[in-house]
């Protein structure tokens, strides 16, 4: 995989976990508390939190389970561990969910200016789908972003296939 032209910092080691209440304050400096609170405690919003080795906080992702796809609402990585793989590591993390949970896609929006963000995407195989123009404060327009993961949706994978369609 390349790393989209830019030369990336030395890796550090990390793991990913589960949020923790005790997570929400620092998750909650970027991201809405009453999310971040409702996901800690389950539901179908995941929160998780990549760490290092002694226990600092480098980045998390926060994601929710929909009926045919996994939907990623953020991934903020810390400063100092951004291109060390943490940020690619929590996009796979949602991937994985979607794969074990025979989901169809991952979904995402990003910024049309985060050039970093959008070619981490794009490595990883999410295409572009839609626009929003405007979207976010300041007037950027949102990229749409999707990864199909497999061919079978929950609705397939229990015998309902959908109504086939043809042309009209």
């Amino acid at each position: 995989m390349s790393n989209a032209g830019a030369s990336a910092a030395p890796a550090i080691p990390f793991g990913i976990r589960p949020a923790r209440a005790q997570d929400v304050d620092w998750i909650a400096a970027s991201w809405a508390r009453v999310d971040i609170e409702g996901a800690v405690r389950g539901g179908r919003r995941s929160v998780w939190l990549a760490e290092d080795g002694a226990g600092g906080r480098l980045g998390f992702l926060v994601a929710e389970d929909c009926v045919d796809r996994v939907e990623i609402h953020a991934v903020a990585v810390a400063g100092l561990a951004r291109r060390r793989g943490v940020g690619r590591a929590l996009v796979r993390r949602a991937v994985e969910r979607a794969r074990a949970s025979r989901r169809e896609r991952v979904d995402l929006e990003v910024g049309q200016h985060n050039r970093a963000a959008r070619a981490l995407y794009v490595d990883e195989g999410f295409i572009a789908v839609a626009r929003r123009p405007r979207y976010y404060r300041g007037g950027e327009d949102a990229l749409l972003m999707s990864l199909r993961v497999t061919s079978a949706s929950p609705a397939t994978a229990r015998g309902h296939a959908p109504a086939a369609r043809g042309r009209e």
